[in-house]
């Protein structure tokens, strides 16, 4: 999963750029294009990238995630596995 950074409406969200085939982002439904709203119940406002990444190369760390796709908000689960 590739992400970036950007405001929308004045909130800094994180815009998944591209999510690859059979890793946990695509188990966990998340799709290019998502932006992550909140982590852990915290606004994504309150993480930088660096943070996030660190964040997610942890294996067997689990995190709750709040998508936006288009309207609608949507709740999605993120298990971290070790991919090699």
């Amino acid at each position: 999963m590739f992400l970036t950074p950007e405001t929308v409406n004045g909130t800094k969200l994180f815009r998944i750029r591209q999510v690859v085939a059979n890793t946990p982002a695509s188990e966990a439904g998340l799709r290019a294009d998502d932006l992550i709203t909140a982590i852990d119940g915290q606004p994504a406002a309150d993480f930088t990238e660096g943070h996030i990444e660190r964040m997610f190369t942890h294996d067997e760390q689990e995190f709750a995630l709040t998508i936006k796709r288009g309207e609608k908000l949507l709740q999605a689960r993120l298990k971290l596995r070790r991919l090699i």
